[in-house]
């Protein structure tokens, strides 16, 4: 500040000056002017906030953050500008309790995380630092806060904290590893599955963890082959089935998903690998094929019908009995084969096998493509899935046409048999009948010549007579019997004898025939 200096007679004589170093507040200004620059500029939110809460400053962040212009925002309080209504009460609690720490510890900072809510009405997740603000005597006039949208850091950090979870708790080995095939991840499922913990594995080569020795060069080529595939493509994965081997040694085949690990530039960093073991898988594959080649060798027509009756396989044998392809039945109902007339017994009997799960067996007529028909024994039974749920049945069937003409031969032979026996059983009784009447008169005339005057050799003639006679009409009586033996009509007498006098009624009716050829017969 200048001025003039002059004498009692207003003469000029000299000048005055004063001066004041203006560094300070220049620096001072410079600084205000630099921090006013950063604040408009800033991408964060700046606020300031008086002591009751009142927004004293909105900078062009906090307009694109939030949504709100300054005249919109200054003169507000937060809690009833962009805090969700559920969360105020809290966030003025807590302003407070800033406001009074801040002022016990005027350099002290506040940092939180707090949802806030834009204009429109969508929710973000921020950082917010927060600091006093105070005059040049120290005192507190205010709160300033700086806020950052980290509604996609947190977004990852939910989906990295899923990830982990699904990796965590997958019934799957999930493993990942460098480029140059070091384990850097292995879940708790990889332990399970090959009974390393993940310290034992991390750190390892999966050469030397799972490739069985023998495969190992192979493995190699195959993974240097993947690295270069999806080096150039990122959205390609490999699928493989490999053999693998477990800690104990125990190998077994797995199906391993490979994808490329990638950072924010595209670079690949390694590759993750999910794996499931197919033991299980490949030992029903066996048995499915096992199954497969039974059922197309066989010479019974077997199918699979839905329980709506639906017809799903249909096997060769059932291609030959029924004159119809695979192509042409599946997909059709089973009237397709089966007579008007049966259908309805049929439909029953799927739908009981159906309900209670048990098999079902009966003969019925089944019809052929070129519309004859032939005598099918049918045989269906229950086809459940994983869960032990009924989902259709399946059915054999067997051509027995020729079984039951056999069978209805048999029966025809048996009963022609059993006439024939019972004609013959009628020949031997009516025989026995007609050769007793005579026998009996001629052994009644016996009777009567040994009562008259005979020498001993006309008596020992009659007495042969005799005896042979009645030997006579016991074999009619044997006959007799042999008939009743055939009819089932047989019963045992029980009789005593003398066998001595049996002994020599055979030998008298020998002794004529030995006497004939000049023997002599000698019982004793």
């Amino acid at each position: 500040v200048g001025g003039a200096i002059r004498d009692r007679d207003g003469k000029l004589i000299g000048i005055s000056a004063i001066h004041r170093d203006l560094t300070e507040r220049k620096r001072a200004e410079g600084e205000q002017a630099l921090l006013a620059a950063l604040v408009k500029t800033s991408e964060d939110a700046i606020i300031s906030h008086s002591t009751d809460f009142r927004i004293t400053s909105w900078n062009r962040g906090a307009q694109r953050l939030l949504g709100y212009t300054p005249e919109e925002a200054l003169g507000k309080r937060p809690f009833d500008l962009y805090v969700p209504l559920t969360d105020r009460a809290t966030d003025q609690a807590r302003l407070t309790s800033d406001l009074a720490m801040i002022r016990e510890n005027p350099g002290a900072m506040r940092q939180l995380e707090l949802r806030v809510l834009r204009k429109d009405g969508a929710l973000l997740d921020t950082a917010i630092v927060g600091c006093g603000i105070h005059d040049s005597n120290g005192k507190l006039i205010g709160l300033s806060t700086i806020m950052r949208d980290i509604t996609a850091r947190k977004r990852a950090e939910r989906e990295n904290a899923l990830l982990a979870a699904v990796v965590g708790s997958s019934v799957h080995a999930i493993v990942s590893f460098s480029n140059d095939l070091v384990i850097t991840s292995w879940n708790p499922g990889a332990e399970r599955m090959f009974r390393f913990t993940a310290n034992e594995a991390i750190g390892k080569s999966i050469l030397d963890v799972y490739v069985p020795l023998s495969k190992r060069e192979h493995a190699q080529t195959v993974m240097n082959e993947v690295f270069e595939t999806l080096t150039g493509e990122r959205e390609a994965s490999h699928r493989l089935e490999v053999p693998v081997i477990r800690k104990d040694g125990v190998e077994f085949e797995a199906a391993i998903m490979l994808s490329g690990i990638y950072d924010r530039d595209g670079q690949l960093l390694g590759l993750s690998a999910i794996m499931s073991d197919l033991s299980e898988r490949k030992q029903a594959e066996r048995e499915a094929s096992l199954l497969a080649a039974v059922v197309n060798a066989s010479d019974d027509a077997i199918m699979n019908v839905s329980s709506q009756g639906q017809i799903i396989t249909w096997n060769p044998a059932a291609e030959r009995a029924y004159g119809y392809t695979a192509a042409e039945a599946v997909g059709k109902s089973i009237e397709l084969f089966v007579l008007p007339d049966e259908l309805p017994e049929t439909i029953a009997r799927t739908r009981l096998v159906v309900e209670t799960g048990q098999p079902v067996s009966w003969e019925q007529r089944a019809l052929r493509r070129d519309g004859t028909s032939f005598v099918s024994a049918v045989n269906i039974f229950p086809i459940r899935d994983a869960t032990g749920t009924i989902t259709g049945v399946a059915g054999i069937g067997r051509d027995i046409t020729s079984f039951k003409e056999t069978e209805r031969q048999l029966v025809a032979a048996r009963e022609a048999a059993l006439a024939a026996s019972e004609a013959k059983s009628e020949f031997l009784s009516s025989m026995s009948h007609e050769i007793r009447t005579p026998m009996t008169a001629i052994l009644g005339m016996a009777d009567l010549l040994a009562e008259g005057q005979l020498n001993a050799e006309q008596r020992r003639y009659i007495e042969i007579l005799c005896n042979n006679g009645h030997t006579l009409l016991d074999l009619i009586n044997s006959i007799l019997d042999l008939a009743k033996i055939e009819s089932g009509r047989l019963t045992l007498e029980h009789v005593a004898f003398d066998l001595s006098e049996v002994m020599e009624k055979s030998a008298q009716t020998l002794a004529i025939r030995a006497h004939a050829k000049q023997l002599e017969l000698i019982v004793s």
